[in-house]
């Protein structure tokens, strides 16, 4: 997950999937990488709420795809644990049910590549999680900053 690229669109795209970000033997560290949506998941839960969860609905995403290709799919099920984990009645939850709603009545998954209504609600969703990521990587800069502080 950490060498996915950040995003705030084309999730029905295949090559938003395509594990590309470079790496190093510093940055495999994982608390020196930045936190995009797909990980903020890995960060401190208890003071993420939301932008948790959602980060939690972009990592599904990007693990199915990831291992299913062509035939990765999202579950209703999925969606209502995360739904239920929300915080209140705000975007991330409304956009949950939009997500819901994409759903036939006898669904239980959709597909997420070539999904243009899952995309749709999903290029919503990314944006709201700009304070939370914003306030992870504040955390890994400080890390980094003291990783390379010269010795006294």
């Amino acid at each position: 997950m950490w060498q996915l690229c950040q995003t705030k669109t084309k999730f029905h795209d295949p090559s938003t999937y395509y594990l590309c970000r470079a790496s190093s033997p510093f940055a495999n560290n994982h608390l020196c990488q930045p936190y995009t949506i797909f990980t903020l998941v890995a960060f401190d839960q208890s003071h993420n709420g939301d932008g948790v969860v959602l980060s939690r609905l972009f990592h599904t995403l990007a693990s199915n795809v990831i291992r299913d290709a062509r035939e990765a799919v999202l579950d209703r099920q999925t969606v209502e644990e995360l739904r239920s984990q929300c915080t209140d009645q705000n975007n991330a939850s409304k956009g949950l049910d939009e997500i819901l709603s994409l759903f036939s009545a006898t669904q239980t998954s959709i597909k997420i590549l070539g999904n243009l209504h899952l995309n749709k609600t999903l290029q919503v969703l990314a944006p709201l999680m700009s304070t939370y990521i914003t306030k992870a990587n504040a955390s890994v800069a400080a890390f980094v900053e003291k990783e390379f502080m010269p010795l006294p």
